[in-house]
């Protein structure tokens, strides 16, 4: 069904008005009727000529984003956050910046005004990331991965049910892959518990600023003969990116599955986090509640669980390390029950979603640091792939670095050893969750010596009102097995089998 153009006032008015930002569990289930989809990491090419500061302040502006948007807090403006980096510039020693291409840096700032400037925010991948290989510093097969445009493929899941992650560079997101239309095409899609719309790039997609978008998958009518097109127009911005287009259904199919009509995004125009050839994923898959669905729609895991295809409405997530490049991911996403081999079930606890908005949010207990509680005991946190770092507020990211030797605050940012051995622990449930010291840190900041000062992954947003909300992105979630379910409207979370 073909529809006419919008004018271009019209898509202005749409990407300014309905991209303001919406607020955005699961129980280990025996039963045979799942499906898992495996989950692969995607690498982002970075230019070895951008400082590694600058590299973090962009991963802390998408954070500070959608730590707004998911907590239900006013986000940040597009000056506060050019400000930010342009502090971060300013900060630069000037012998280190001599090193380094100044335009790439300043070409980062105009990135950033241009996406503001039409989109006051935007999404990006993200996450940060270390290798098991690099205990005695940072792993250089790991910052080889954060500069090189690379996908870390999934090997093939071998529980019933599964997708296999693939890794988008150094842990900055995670992707699977789907079947859509007819005849089927696959598509790669980066998953994203704090979003609940899926959508791919359309036929006819504009890109920012003009042209097409890009060497990517995409759906319409001359691909699809079971294409169809609804007058209804949805558009969503994320924390470094949005993309606007219209609400279509068609075939879909995940690890076997097939709805034969499932409602979900094509989208007609996308800024320029989507569009360039090195961006590896052709979409977006949210499993957030549908209750913050953009397009008003249900998301897969929904539709997959009233189809009768899954037996629950269950999403479990084991979230992949990059360990040595060409090593294939073992990371997983299992639909409709939890896999045991993923999870070691004397640490599990299921808490209740205690988000109001559709995020998956769930009450921390206590917070340790080197075996000792410093007194967090009414913090609620949200747990989002889509999310590269654990941002909180200023004043408790000042107390978690207090503890970690050779923490560092230079005004902006925290920086921590990247040899680090520091272990922050998280108490739900009366579990205790530790995470890794190498995730901490995120990258060098002298990409020459791997065992220096790191940026830290662990970096602070100021509130103007309460001290209440987390962000717990993949640092954190690389640690754990945690699934989301829509039915019982829980998360559950495990430690990883062998971990301490």
């Amino acid at each position: 069904m073909k529809f006419p153009e919008l004018p271009a006032v019209l898509v202005s008015l749409l990407l300014t008005v309905l991209l303001t930002p919406e607020p955005a569990v699961g129980l280990p289930a025996t039963q045979t009727g799942y499906i898992s989809v495996p989950l692969t990491s995607v690498h982002d090419k970075r230019d070895p000529d951008v400082h590694p500061d600058i590299l973090h302040q962009r991963h802390v502006n998408r954070g500070l984003t959608r730590y707004a948007r998911l907590s239900g807090r006013a986000e940040p403006s597009p000056l506060e956050l050019l400000t930010k980096m342009k502090n971060r510039l300013d900060s630069l020693h000037p012998d280190i910046r001599k090193r380094y291409n100044h335009e790439g840096i300043e070409e980062s700032i105009s990135h950033l005004m241009s996406i503001n400037s039409i989109f006051p925010g935007a999404p990006v991948p993200n996450q940060a990331h270390v290798s098991d290989e690099g205990a005695g510093g940072y792993s250089p097969s790991l910052l080889a991965v954060a500069v090189m445009h690379t996908v870390t493929e999934a090997k093939q899941p071998e529980f019933p049910s599964t997708m296999g992650l693939d890794i988008q560079g150094n842990e900055l997101g995670y992707m699977g892959h789907f079947l859509l239309g007819t005849p089927p095409k696959t598509f790669r899609l980066l998953m994203d518990t704090g979003s609940a719309d899926l959508w791919v790039g359309g036929e006819d997609c504009t890109a920012q600023g003009g042209g097409g978008c890009g060497k990517h998958q995409f759906l319409g009518p001359k691909s699809s003969s079971t294409y169809n097109q609804t007058d209804t127009i949805w558009a969503i911005r994320y924390g470094s990116g949005a993309v606007l287009g219209h609400l279509v259904y068609d075939r879909f199919e995940v690890a076997g599955l097939v709805l034969e009509k499932f409602f979900f995004g094509v989208a007609r125009n996308e800024t320029i986090q989507f569009t360039p050839d090195r961006i590896p994923f052709d979409g977006i898959a949210g499993t957030a509640r549908s209750m913050i669905s953009r397009q008003r729609t249900k998301t897969f895991v929904e539709a997959l669980y009233e189809a009768g295809l899954i037996k629950d409405g269950i999403a479990s997530y084991k979230i992949p390390r990059v360990t040595t490049m060409g090593v294939q991911s073992d990371g997983e996403l299992t639909l409709g029950a939890m896999n045991p081999a993923n999870y070691d079930p004397a640490t599990l606890v299921t808490l209740s979603n205690i988000s109001p908005i559709g995020f998956w949010e769930v009450f921390l207990q206590d917070v340790k640091v080197g075996g000792k509680s410093i007194g967090f005991t009414s913090r609620n946190v949200i747990l989002d792939t889509g999310t590269t770092l654990f941002l909180a507020p200023k004043d408790d990211v000042a107390l978690l670095h207090r503890d970690i030797p050779g923490a560092i605050y230079n005004g902006h940012a925290w920086t921590v050893p990247c040899t680090t051995t520091a272990v922050i622990t998280l108490n739900f449930g009366g579990k205790e969750f530790p995470i890794d010291p190498r995730d901490l840190a995120f990258i060098p900041l002298d990409t020459r010596d791997l065992k220096g000062n790191c940026a830290s992954a662990i970096t602070e947003v100021v509130l103007h009102s309460g001290q209440d909300h987390w962000l717990l992105g993949d640092v954190f979630l690389k640690n754990v097995y945690f699934s989301t379910n829509i039915r019982t409207n829980q998360v559950s979370i495990a430690r990883l089998p062998g971990r301490p």
